[in-house]
């Protein structure tokens, strides 16, 4: 793109300073740029071409180097959405009964790699979301 430094560069509608010293040290932690604020040409360049929020495009980027980048691949999808389970009104301690067995104390991302995991082996995916 030529663009040499981000901060001085007159973007069509900027962003507040406070917002855009933030992404560039998102970016400097996720080894995206150097301390010039360039991109890196390894992983830099492909978490740019990325149409992924930055930490998402690392996270799938290095997956392959510890050979979880099927996990990664349902684990990005699941962040979008603000709930994995039904907690509905009437049912909601039946329903908890049912969502331990996913639960993994550790981590969060796991429950929802776990619900994601079951679902994909459902012969009837319908009646497993309903359950």
């Amino acid at each position: 793109m030529g663009i040499h430094n981000i901060v001085r560069f007159d973007f069509p509608s900027p962003s507040p300073s406070k917002n855009l010293l933030q992404t560039i040290q998102c970016l400097y932690a996720l080894h995206a740029i150097d301390e010039q604020s360039h991109l890196k040409a390894d992983l830099g360049m492909k978490v740019a071409e990325l149409l992924l929020h930055s930490t998402h495009a690392r996270a799938l980027i290095i997956s392959s180097e510890y050979g979880c980048t099927q996990e990664i691949l349902k684990i990005i999808p699941s962040l979008q959405v603000k709930h994995v389970f039904l907690n509905p009104p009437n049912e909601r301690m039946h329903a908890t009964k049912l969502h331990v067995k996913f639960a993994c104390q550790e981590e969060n991302l796991i429950t929802v790699l776990n619900v994601i995991n079951a679902f994909e082996q459902q012969i009837m995916p319908q009646q497993f979301c309903d359950k």
